[in-house]
């Protein structure tokens, strides 16, 4: 396991891969243990993989990854805390895909890659992580559709990812 690490830790060294800290939002800390990684170019996500069949949804996160750091946020991957009434580690119907805590004091940001939300329930099951954090900071959802940037009923910004990436300061004027 010890090697493992150290070869990761010498890719992130050389750039090649950032590791990002877990964040726990029900207690509203970095979880120490939980690291996800992602390739500074999503380009290399498809040489790991094969030149197969790219995972759009993960390099999505990996290019949405790239531009917070870009934007010199720190962030962390989000663990979503057990809503009221349920018990801890009781998500299996949780979304898969990353949530990114983006923080730069005093601002903090949550934003949710998702491909598409081709409809009202997948648009629900996608907000459902951000909605589960009890805080009044922006939730921000990104997506490849080609939408009018809104706000849900629920209060989730809803934005289309160029326009997402074509301003550095979107998380602002959004």
């Amino acid at each position: 396991m010890r090697s493992v690490i150290r070869y990761a830790d010498s890719l992130e060294d050389a750039f090649i891969i950032t590791k990002i800290g877990g964040y726990d939002t029900g207690l509203r800390r970095y979880a120490g243990s939980r690291f996800k990684y992602f390739f500074s170019d999503p380009g290399l996500l498809l040489t790991v993989r094969g030149f197969r069949e790219p995972d759009e949804r993960q390099a999505l996160e990996h290019v949405i990854c790239n531009e917070l750091l870009a934007r010199r946020y720190e962030i962390g991957a989000c663990v979503p805390g057990p809503s009221e009434g349920e018990s801890a580690g009781s998500n299996e119907d949780e979304p898969a895909g990353t949530c990114f805590i983006c923080e730069s004091a005093p601002k903090r940001y949550y934003v949710r890659p998702v491909l598409s939300l081709p409809d009202r329930e997948t648009r629900q099951r996608e907000e459902s992580p951000l909605l589960r954090i009890r805080d009044a900071f922006k939730k921000v959802i990104v997506t490849t559709d080609s939408l009018i940037t809104s706000y849900t009923d629920s209060g989730v910004l809803t934005a289309g990812l160029f326009d997402f990436l074509k301003d550095e300061k979107s998380l602002d004027t959004l």
